[in-house]
């Protein structure tokens, strides 16, 4: 063995050239290499492969000499050797050189040329090769910005079985960059191609990237089935919070049966810990209005009271308000309802529900006997701009409550004053709401004559008498020909007297007739 490496030394200190010299230094070489004499290895590996006339020595000791300069921690040196190799044509050494080199790059930072040699490897026939470039590439296109490089290789990354460890990291990349760009599409298709594993904060990202597009596609029960999935296994975190506000907010919205305990139970999940989150304010002015509905009205009163308003849009407010107010006087606390009223209407005169609120508050004084009260409310109903039902309503409360006071005791010039209010009532009711109905119309020119009866305005009572007895309301026709009677007896108006008092015996012959009436 020692005079077989003493010849080698021998030729090689000739320092001659050709293939003896190439087959001496090769082999001397590698009885260094063996030794891991790395240092004297490598020049003659060098030698090796520049003298050598068999192509298999050189591209053995090409990538040897690779090995040497790695071992010795020559960065610079290995770096032109795995070039030389590259080089070297045909040599089978090229994938795991061009590999070593595509790691080193991408291991100083220089990763647009590790990308470069990543993708001549994701053709490589090799699995295990193919696999480690095709995710080498996925994670370097995307770190450059390549959006449509690192797209192909995350697809390319869910059909590779060597790499199904990645799935799952994968599939979520494609489902974020689609959702971005809005291919909610593709969001699916990427998330329906399988249940990859996951840890749990990708896991949830996953579901909710999900979620979000079979919404925007329209497939709203998908969606909510994967929120409420989304909401069982998360913790109790923003993201918990998220997906259950979300699922309870369509449960809401579709009037769901048992909304309300699911609020509920949403409420006592994560109220405490997210007290300052508006999601929990919002579901609680939810609960209120199921409540409401629900005619519950003393829990509806205490879920709105336990809102914080700071947490609810402001557009909202007029209308929490209202409501709450409402409840309140369906639950019987009148003065809290006249309290919340009080404030509605002294914050919001323009709400479309600033009428309603009017109208309740004028109820409110009706029942505490609070006329004076009462008509501030009417009146101001009747100021409102926009003609219709609420007017209506004051002009017949307000005549309502001057019926009251004409035939109680008190001054003959009180009397007078809400006889002519009583029949200015009317009067309005006739004039302002001809398309009522035909009933309320007759009573009203009934009630009309009667007033300007009484204030002894005989003539001017006529019509309205006339008017009211051709409806169909019988009372009305009795009243209204035995008060037409009287005001032509008033009038000396013989033959209309006549006329009257032979209708009452044809019509009511069997009816107690006054007799002052024939007097």
């Amino acid at each position: 063995r020692e005079d077989y490496l003493a010849g080698l030394d021998e030729v090689l200190a000739l320092k001659r050239t050709g293939a003896l010299v190439g087959a001496a230094a090769y082999q001397r070489a590698l009885e260094h290499y063996k030794k891991e004499q790395y240092a004297e290895a490598e020049p003659l590996f060098q030698i090796a492969a520049s003298e050598s006339d068999e192509v298999s020595y050189r591209h053995r000791a090409l990538y040897i000499r690779a090995l040497c300069f790695e071992k010795l921690e020559k960065e610079k040196e290995t770096v032109s050797s795995l070039k030389a190799i590259l080089a070297d044509a045909g040599s089978p050494y090229q994938p795991q050189a061009e590999r070593v080199l595509a790691h080193h790059y991408l291991q100083e930072g220089m990763n647009e040329e590790a990308l470069a040699h990543f993708i001549h490897l994701s053709e490589s026939t090799d699995k295990k090769t193919r696999a480690d470039a095709i995710l080498q590439c996925a994670q370097l296109a995307r770190q450059l910005g390549k959006r449509n490089f690192a797209r192909k290789y995350f697809e390319d990354i869910l059909v590779t079985p060597e790499l199904e460890q990645w799935h799952g990291e994968s599939q979520l990349a494609l489902m974020s960059e689609a959702s971005l760009d809005g291919r909610h599409g593709d969001v699916i298709n990427y998330y329906e191609q399988g249940d990859y594993p996951l840890k749990e904060e990708p896991r949830g990202r996953r579901l909710q990237i999900a979620a979000k597009s079979y919404a925007a596609l329209g497939a709203e029960k998908k969606s909510t089935a994967l929120l409420r999935k989304l909401a069982s296994i998360s913790p109790d975190d923003l993201t918990a919070l998220e997906a259950s506000y979300l699922v309870l907010s369509r449960e809401y919205r579709n009037n769901d049966e048992g909304h309300s305990r699911q609020i509920t139970a949403f409420l006592q999940r994560f109220a405490e810990k997210h007290e300052s989150d508006p999601r929990i304010h919002n579901a609680r002015l939810m609960l209120a209005e199921s409540y409401h509905e629900g005619n519950q009205y003393a829990l509806a009163v205490a879920t709105y009271q336990a809102i914080d308003l700071t947490h609810i849009d402001s557009q909202n407010h007029p209308g929490l308000l209202y409501r709450m107010a409402d409840a309140q006087l369906r639950a019987g606390n009148k003065e809290a309802a006249l309290t919340s009223f009080n404030r509605f209407i002294r914050e919001h005169p323009n709400h479309p529900q600033i009428s309603s609120a009017i109208v309740n508050r004028a109820e409110i004084f009706l029942e505490k006997d609070d006329p004076a009260s009462a008509h501030d409310e009417f009146d101001r109903l009747i100021k409102q701009t926009v003609q219709g039902s609420p007017q209506e309503y004051a002009w017949a409360q307000k005549a309502v409550l001057y019926k009251n006071t004409i035939d109680t005791p008190g001054d003959d010039e009180d009397r007078l004053h809400n006889l002519g209010k009583f029949a200015e009532c009317h009067t309005r009711l006739i004039a302002d709401f001809p398309e009522r109905e035909s009933s309320k119309q007759d009573a009203s020119h009934f009630w009309l004559g009667w007033a300007l009866y009484r204030l002894d305005q005989f003539a001017k009572c006529i019509s309205p008498f006339q008017q009211a007895r051709q409806g169909k309301v019988n009372s009305l026709h009795r009243s209204s020909t035995l008060h037409l009677a009287l005001a032509y007896y008033h009038l000396q108006k013989k033959t209309s007297l006549q006329q009257e008092l032979d209708v009452l015996l044809r019509d009511y012959k069997d009816e107690n007739i006054p007799r002052p009436v024939f007097a």
